[in-house]
């Protein structure tokens, strides 16, 4: 298993309002200071716990993950996460 040192996880903007489109960058670093080279998951999990968008097994290129999907026109109230993992791992 891969040991991560670090896991940085950006949006396009601060605050979304309903029916925008969320886009999302995921750095990845092993502890070697390196660049994550092999596949990962990223999700979108809403105030409650609920992954709300799931991209499963995508390609890092150099390290960084990328995905963006359109936010529902009436979501919950609060912030959503972005989370991302890799062999199992998620932070």
């Amino acid at each position: 298993m891969t040991s991560f040192l670090l896991h940085l996880s950006c949006d396009q903007q601060a605050i979304y309002n309903g029916g925008q489109e969320m886009k999302i960058r995921a750095v990845m670093l092993t502890t070697a200071l390196q660049p994550y080279t092999g596949i990962a998951d990223l999700f979108v999990v809403d105030p409650d716990g609920y992954v709300i968008r799931k991209w499963n097994s995508k390609e890092l290129n150099n390290g960084v993950l990328t995905g963006s999907f359109q936010l529902p026109e009436f979501p919950k109230v609060g912030g959503n996460r972005r989370e991302q993992g890799s062999l199992g791992v998620r932070g």
